[in-house]
């Protein structure tokens, strides 16, 4: 497991399933997702089948999380991704995300997943987004800077699950672990 305190919007809480059975109920309950255009990656989530967890927290109360996840039907060996599933609790989301992006609690949570993946024996993690080519760039250059650590950014959409399905072409970035 590993803990950032707070230092911008949220402390972060990094943990293989098993660790933190008290968060994975309270994951399990949060509240419905029924604003949010990605609902359905939300609803009767198996918060066991993923490799880590990690949420933000303030004052004990989960206000958002990602996973990382491997794939094995559709991920090479050794590569995982993280960030997946990512959400956040409007109360700690920015209305104006040019103002900064790669927020401090978002950077902890990446360099959480990648040291907790690497522990587990992975060589690859990968960031993908759907929309958005430009954000996304930005985001990934911003997130080099921020940790020093190199991402190979793909020119074209790349699948990440089923292939006859356009939402699993996304724009992606890698990185070794």
């Amino acid at each position: 497991m590993m803990q950032s305190p707070k230092k911008d919007m949220a402390g972060v809480i990094s943990f293989y399933p098993s660790e933190r059975p008290d968060l994975v109920r309270q994951l399990s309950r949060l509240p419905s997702y029924s604003k949010d255009e990605l609902r359905s990656n939300y609803h009767r989530v198996d918060w066991t089948q993923y490799e880590v967890i990690s949420v933000y927290e303030n004052n004990g109360i989960v206000q958002g999380f990602s996973v990382a996840w491997h794939r094995s039907k559709y991920y090479k060996k050794g590569e995982i991704r993280i960030l997946s599933r990512y959400w956040k609790n409007s109360s700690i989301r920015l209305t104006n995300t040019h103002t900064e992006l790669a927020m401090p609690h978002l950077i902890d949570m990446i360099q959480h997943q990648l040291a907790m993946c690497k522990e587990l024996g992975f060589t690859e993690a990968f960031i993908s987004r759907e929309k958005s080519p430009r954000y996304f760039r930005k985001l990934i250059t911003s997130i080099q800077e921020k940790t020093n650590i190199q991402w190979h950014l793909y020119d074209d959409k790349q699948c990440v699950c089923m292939p006859k399905s356009s939402s699993c072409w996304q724009y992606k970035a890698s990185t070794k672990l």
